[in-house]
């Protein structure tokens, strides 16, 4: 399993493994799009409405993978 991307496109901030959307930013919180993926984000960091400064915490199955 690669290193977790964020990536930004036209439909939104993403959380993308290896080619694949897990998660996606929505107001101020990151969505699961795939079963077993947590994503969220780190203590300390500032969110706002759809961005967040800092880093985030990713799991699968719950195992912390970045």
């Amino acid at each position: 399993m690669k290193e977790p991307d964020i990536v930004g496109d036209d439909d939104g901030i993403f959380v993308i493994v290896d080619g694949v959307k897990v998660a996606k930013r929505e107001r101020g919180t990151w969505i699961a799009l795939k079963p077993e993926w947590t994503v969220r984000d780190h203590e300390g960091m500032f969110v706002g409405e759809d961005i967040a400064v800092g880093p985030i915490e990713v799991e699968y199955r719950g195992v912390r993978v970045r």
